[in-house]
């Protein structure tokens, strides 16, 4: 270290300097960290991608996670993920696993597991699933049906369904 150095950083007034620079920034933000791990989550185990500025037409059939960030129109089918980044335009009908919506889709969704629309998602068509996560600020404009034979529904208690109650007999 040079001599005209020498000393600076170790004054308290530098370490007064330092510790208000860090309390002025702020705290890092658990909405950050839950989009980090999505992003992580979905491009850790990522398959195939259809790149920003490619695009496909016709029918994709996969195992494990694709991502589309570009332009796709025909039919998807798979029994895991489908990743539609921010980029996307997307124009099909799609029977997945899994669907995770960043971009624009045109098209009915059927997933057997769950539906996620994140913000800045478009989405125009019917949804079926018995999951959906719709995050604020999504564009969505089409129905959605929630799939009654995978959810269980109990009965009130007391209640069966299908029999008529009965009382019980009392003698008079």
């Amino acid at each position: 270290m040079p001599f005209w150095n020498k000393g600076i950083e170790d004054s308290p007034q530098i370490e007064d300097d330092k510790r208000a620079a860090q309390a002025v920034q702020p705290p890092s933000r658990k909405k950050e960290k839950v989009e980090m791990a999505r992003e992580e989550r979905q491009t850790s185990e990522m398959n195939a991608l259809l790149g920003k500025g490619a695009s496909f037409e016709g029918k994709l059939t996969f195992e494990g996670t694709v991502r589309v960030d570009g332009i796709f129109k025909g039919e998807i089918h798979t029994d895991d993920v489908l990743v539609i980044g921010e980029t996307a335009k997307v124009e099909a009908e799609m029977k997945v696993g899994t669907a995770v919506v960043n971009g624009e889709v045109r098209g009915n969704i059927t997933a057997t597991k769950a539906i996620e629309l994140s913000n800045p998602a478009k989405v125009r068509g019917n949804l079926k699933t018995p999951s959906l996560m719709i995050e604020k600020g999504v564009i969505f404009e089409g129905s959605c049906s929630m799939d009654a034979d995978t959810r269980k529904v109990a009965p009130p208690p007391g209640k069966t369904f299908g029999k008529p109650e009965q009382q019980p007999q009392t003698d008079k």
